[in-house]
């Protein structure tokens, strides 16, 4: 008898398409504008653009904060089997993020003029910089709310409805481009308002499901919170999300390069800043939806100590990443020409510049990649201090300790040697902490994924073999069914036996399914019997046919539970077994 990954590797597909648009909506949009801005006004306008990139990263710990870290929390939740828990994680998520993002909008408004002079902005640009900046502003507030949303809605399966709002925000955005080019003037501004009234259509779009749907995140009233509720609450989802101290830095960091491109290489230097952000993002639009795709999965099959399909969607995710980046990365040290054209930069001296920042770049993608992997995997599983470890080297201790290396010995070039090896290192202390853990912790299954040993069984039950299953088990794992006997004797025949009459119900009652992924987890003083199945919603708990079955009527010599939820448009049904 075998484990199948089949249900697994479905929703893994069925939400990476949506992950890849969403997770960089606010890329998306920014990088759209480059393309035209350069085609339409000029090369020397996108040095404008570039001013833009800190205020982008810290919108974007927002989103993080509450949209990312909130989920896994609400997650965490529903697997607990805590919906009440859950609908408040997901109330206090979206006020946070409405509440930090209005916030953070009016502090630009009225700091605009000093932290553009804080970029040391050159004049010639910094008019439309800071045009740029205000209207933009609105946009950030739009697709933070957007994007914590759509970390939600992954959770209902309704992966199709996040990918079409954000295709809706940049076909408009596309559209309002070139007519607001023509209507409001040929400058930046109508540029930046097309990018606005885009993303304010998603976020109508959007919202719309959680008013006409009934969803498995739901809100709840406001008058049940206090504001020491919230900022508790803030305080929890920032402990949660180790991935923040990497978007904090981050934004640090671009602040600091687009200081020294300005100091020592003037509006070219942000020319070929702005064109490495733009690799970068290339790069972080493919990683960042795999990565998102796979970490909501993974927290949740670690939390249920479901460790094989944990393995199973990390290697898969790691092989995908690793074939994009590899690929794209050699493309772009051979032929970096291909960015030149793309955003017709025509001078001689901006062309030197930024294919040298582009060919020493590309080298560290690599890294980069899969330091994110490591980090976000960390995360994940709440490894939190090594998850912050590596962002805090990648984003912080690493580029400033080489800043100071490397632009007194090369000048501006050093700033792409810092960004480099400051992607690079960070792979390597983490090597060096799995040597450790592997020599320390021989509990350890894989050292490397940070897995425990467990007592658990997984197999694949099919339609067409099902009813051999109870044979087939005792054949294929002598072990399981010793460890099952030793905690409940001779009664594990009605274990096993219940077990097959619920399975077989799901399979009556949806003539279209042909699999069920069934688990086995025996922790100290009960077991776990937990049955994973695609499709409709279907509570089998809920059958009074079921019920009345012998097996499972003879349950109840036992102290045991039933439980049902649904997560990510898959059915999760258990049996916990207690050993009074």
């Amino acid at each position: 008898m075998d484990r199948g990954f089949d249900f697994l590797k479905h929703k893994y597909y069925e939400v990476f398409l949506p992950n890849l648009f969403v997770q960089l909506s606010d890329k998306i949009g920014t990088v759209l504008d480059v393309i035209v801005i350069g085609f339409l006004i000029g090369s020397l306008q996108l040095s404008a653009l570039n001013a833009v990139s800190p205020f982008i990263l810290i919108s974007a710990i927002i989103y993080s904060l509450y949209g990312h870290g909130g989920s896994l929390l609400a997650i965490k939740a529903k697997s607990d089997l805590d919906s009440e828990k859950a609908n408040e994680i997901f109330t206090l998520s979206i006020v946070g993020c409405v509440l930090s993002s209005l916030m953070y909008m009016l502090l630009i408004f009225i700091f605009a003029d000093p932290l553009l002079h804080i970029l040391n902005i050159p004049e010639s640009i910094f008019d439309a910089s800071k045009t740029y900046l205000l209207i933009i502003t609105n946009f950030f507030t739009l697709n933070t709310y957007i994007k914590v949303l759509a970390y939600f809605l992954k959770s209902d399966g309704r992966a199709k409805l996040t990918l079409n709002s954000v295709i809706i925000a940049n076909i408009l955005n596309l559209v309002l481009d070139f007519l607001l080019f023509h209507l409001l003037g040929q400058n930046i501004a109508s540029i930046a308002w097309a990018l606005v009234i885009g993303y304010l259509a998603s976020a109508i779009y959007i919202s719309k499901y959680y008013f006409e749907k009934d969803t498995n995140f739901k809100l709840v009233s406001l008058t049940r919170f206090t504001y020491k509720q919230l900022n508790q609450f803030r305080i929890t989802a920032l402990r949660a999300t180790p991935e923040l101290i990497g978007r904090v830095f981050l934004a640090i960091k671009t602040t600091v390069l687009v200081y020294l491109c300005v100091t020592y290489l003037g509006p070219p230097g942000l020319l070929a800043f702005l064109t490495y952000d733009n690799v970068e993002t290339l790069v972080y639009l493919f990683v960042s939806g795999v990565i998102k795709t796979a970490s909501p999965f993974i927290t949740l099959f670690y939390n249920e100590q479901d460790y094989p399909s944990v393995e199973y969607m990390t290697k898969l995710s790691t092989k995908h990443i690793l074939i994009f980046i590899i690929a794209l990365s050699t493309l772009f040290v051979i032929y970096p020409e291909i960015l030149l054209v793309l955003f017709n930069i025509t001078g001689i001296n901006e062309q030197m510049i930024v294919s040298l920042a582009v060919r020493i770049t590309s080298v560290g993608l690599i890294g980069r990649c899969v330091s994110m992997i490591i980090a976000d995997y960390a995360q994940a599983i709440s490894a939190s201090r090594i998850s912050a470890m590596i962002n805090l080297l990648r984003e912080g201790i690493l580029p400033f300790a080489f800043i100071l290396i490397f632009i007194p010995l090369f000048g501006g070039m050093g700033i792409w040697f810092t960004l480099s090896l400051s992607d690079i290192l960070p792979v390597f202390v983490y090597l060096i902490i799995v040597l450790y853990q592997k020599k320390k912790f021989s509990t350890l299954k894989n050292s490397a994924l940070m897995i425990p040993e467990s007592v658990s069984f997984h197999w694949t039950g099919r339609r067409g073999n099902f009813e051999e299953m109870d044979e087939d088990m005792r054949e294929s794992n002598q072990k399981i069914i010793e460890n099952i006997k030793y905690v409940f004797d001779d009664d594990y025949l009605i274990i096993t036996g219940a077990l097959e009459d619920i399975a077989k119900n799901i399979f009556t009652v949806d003539k279209s399914m042909s699999e069920i992924d069934i688990s086995i987890i025996i922790n100290n003083g009960f077991l776990v019997l937990r049955l994973i199945y695609d499709g409709d919603d279907y509570n089998p708990f809920e059958n009074s046919e079921l019920l009345k079955n012998d097996n499972i009527k003879n349950l109840n010599k036992f102290n045991h539970d039933f439980d049902y939820y649904n997560m990510f448009n898959m059915n999760f049904s258990y049996v916990k077994i207690f050993n009074d």
